[in-house]
């Protein structure tokens, strides 16, 4: 499927579980992984349907270039996130898969829902009522 770029470039916030909650029975580095790939293809599913995704998915790469006397807290990431949210046009909150981290389970996620909620940025929880509310085909 091709990008659709619209010259509207609505942004996106694409919320999902990235942290291993030890509750789908898989190793926490493979469920962290799991988390992050199928994070990236919802924000790719997203970026297809003429929006413009914010993908946390990808802050792990920060620390791949981190010098040894540089870090990256926590609260550093989950600010990082946050402001993302509050500049967004909507937050899409991935569906839940079986054999996956649940957003429920997410406390990250929770977070940004109720931070959306609070600034009134709409929440979407599927793909269709994204598009519907932007009135995208």
């Amino acid at each position: 499927m091709k990008i659709k770029l619209g010259d509207d470039r609505i942004q996106i916030y694409v919320a999902g579980p990235i942290t291993p909650q030890g509750k789908v029975g898989k190793h926490p580095v493979i469920e962290f992984l799991d988390n992050v790939r199928r994070g990236v293809r919802w924000c790719v599913r997203v970026w297809q349907e003429g929006f413009m995704p914010f993908c946390a998915f990808f802050d792990f790469v920060y620390w791949l270039v981190l010098k040894d006397d540089e870090e990256i807290s926590e609260s550093m990431i989950k600010n990082l996130s946050m402001t993302f949210v509050e500049s967004s046009k909507g937050v899409f909150v991935m569906p839940n898969e079986k054999g996956y981290t649940t957003w429920q389970d997410s406390s990250g996620v929770k977070a940004e829902i109720e931070r959306a909620e609070e600034l009134k940025i709409p929440v979407f929880y599927t793909l269709k009522a994204l598009k519907k509310h932007f009135k995208k085909k």
